[in-house]
């Protein structure tokens, strides 16, 4: 589904994409904090990323005992680190970062002095979040040694 144009571009869809408050939670991913007017390319982006983060979430708290791989969006780190514990089985894990922080030279020219600030906090959060992924990794690694093989 996360990969398949078709079922992104469905009618449903685009309606649930354009509602005010999935339009705030798509804005977050991109580097700027706010969608282009107009972007559906960009939106329908942006629903891949939170649709996979949502459904991976979800279902990590119902069967992370069970979990052998996972693809963790790196903006939720904290999150996956509260259930190290229960991830008895994690063998593989692969870190992905969901949150756009590039722009092209030509956008940043146009950039208002509030958005550069807001995309400065952002790569400051990046950078705890790596920070985050380190703990993650040596938490699993101390709660169940011997099971994590892969950590990329």
């Amino acid at each position: 589904m996360f990969n398949n144009p078709s079922s992104m571009g469905h009618p449903a869809c685009l309606k649930y994409l354009s509602q005010d408050h999935v339009q705030e939670s798509l804005a977050a991913v991109q580097p700027t904090g706010h969608l282009r007017s107009g972007a559906m390319v960009e939106r329908v982006k942006a629903a891949r990323v939170k649709f996979r983060k949502d459904f991976t979430w979800a279902l990590c708290t119902y069967n992370a005992e069970h979990a052998q791989a996972l693809d963790m969006p790196l903006s939720h780190i904290t999150q996956y680190r509260s259930l190290a514990k229960r991830f008895k089985a994690l063998s593989t894990v692969t870190f992905y970062m969901d949150h756009k922080l590039q722009s092209y030279e030509r956008e940043r020219s146009t950039f208002t002095p509030q958005v550069l600030e807001s995309l400065a906090r952002r790569h400051e959060e990046r950078s705890r979040h790596l920070d985050e992924m380190v703990r993650f990794v040596q938490e699993l690694r101390q709660c169940h040694p011997q099971i994590l093989k892969v950590a990329n």
